[in-house]
């Protein structure tokens, strides 16, 4: 936030607007807040029922704190200071002079680099991971944010929310303890994202020249 505020010229007030409010769209919407969830849900019932996984998903266990856990996530799980910086500073200052395919993914590996300590923190989510498949889906989830970032008008809210609701995807359905779960989650990731940025070309690969404000 000091960056925007210092070296973008932007009020709190702005700033804040801009980080929670998303504009209208069932597109927008579906994929802030539901896309993750659903590919993690879509993937547990394939594996539990196709490969026979038995997975233990203890967030369901009291279905009450969902919510709770969602919202303590957003505020307090590290998407709300994360992507003040990643989407709200790193990711224009790149476009002015890179196309936002390359912004997404040089952000999509710092952010990776970013968690590295906490895969030598044990009982940290990313401490059962391997880091190399972590980085690469991190990289994946980056640019699928930067799409959402472009068609809601350059809205930190929207990568707070994807990224709020990955969180709160893998909390709920863990299904990265388990090689058959990482396998189906991947395929079905890369096939979204294969998706998007088809649909999306023209915005992702465009001549930086064109974002400079």
């Amino acid at each position: 936030m000091f960056f925007l505020v210092k070296y973008n010229h932007r009020s709190i007030k702005e700033i804040l607007k801009n980080t929670f409010v998303l504009p209208w769209t069932k597109c927008n919407y579906f994929l802030a807040f539901l896309l993750m969830p659903l590919l993690f849900l879509i993937t547990y019932l394939l594996t539990s029922t196709v490969f026979d996984v038995s997975y233990t998903l203890s967030a369901l266990e009291d279905p009450y704190m969902i919510p709770i856990m969602y919202i303590f996530i957003l505020f307090l799980g590290g998407p709300l200071a994360e992507e003040i910086g990643w989407r709200g500073y790193a990711l224009p200052e790149l476009m002015k002079s890179l196309s936002p395919m390359i912004a997404a993914i040089i952000i999509g590996l710092i952010w990776s680099f970013w968690h590295l300590p906490a895969f030598f923190i044990p009982g940290s989510s990313q401490a059962p991971l391997p880091f190399l498949p972590y980085l690469f889906n991190t990289t994946l989830l980056s640019i699928i944010i930067t799409i959402l970032y472009i068609k809601s008008n350059n809205r930190i809210s929207s990568a707070l929310y994807f990224h709020a609701s990955a969180n709160f995807a893998v909390g709920i359905f863990y299904i990265i303890e388990e090689i058959e779960g990482v396998i189906v989650y991947l395929i079905l990731i890369l096939s979204v994202l294969g998706f998007l940025v088809f649909t999306n070309k023209k915005a992702l690969f465009k001549s930086p020249n064109s974002n400079k404000q």
